[in-house]
């Protein structure tokens, strides 16, 4: 795990893999500094986010939390928070395994960015819908299983 962060506004890819190693989400962002909770991650509307089979382009703005990590274990999760999302999505979260920072070196294809923070994709999500269920209500996804949970926090 790198200990070097970009500079704030520097454009660069998240890199998200597999598993077993394979492509994944491959997501464009800016890096726009850190704090005691970590290092947040900024998507402007517009910006590419794709995988094998998929493409879209950000409907609206957001921002990434890259929890603090120790050098031997990436963080575990990445919980993002969306304004104006036109399907209401308030609160996306990946929960992903070793998600660390990289040296500069590889470039994503596509937009010739610095890929600089790569991790695990476990397929396993959490994601805030507003107007969506019981206010403070949380739905749990799994991959592309049609299935979800709902689980209520008490207000």
């Amino acid at each position: 795990m790198s200990e070097k962060r970009p500079e704030p506004g520097t454009p660069m890819i998240l890199q998200w893999r597999k598993w077993d190693g394979s492509p994944h989400w491959t997501n464009e962002e800016i890096y726009l500094g850190s704090d005691q909770w970590g290092d947040w991650l900024g998507q402007p509307s517009g910006w590419r986010s794709a995988r094998p089979g998929r493409e879209f382009l950000a409907h609206s703005p957001d921002v990434t939390l890259i929890p603090r990590a120790d050098v031997a274990h990436g963080a575990e999760y990445a919980p993002t928070v969306h304004r104006r999302h036109p399907k209401g999505m308030r609160v996306y979260i990946d929960l992903g395994w070793d998600l660390r920072w990289t040296d500069a070196g590889d470039l994503d294809p596509v937009s010739g960015m610095p890929i600089l923070l790569t991790g695990i994709d476990m397929d396993l999500d959490v994601v805030r819908v507003e107007g969506s269920a019981a206010p403070g209500s949380t739905t749990a996804t799994s991959g592309r299983s049609t299935a979800s949970a709902t689980a209520t926090r008490p207000m």
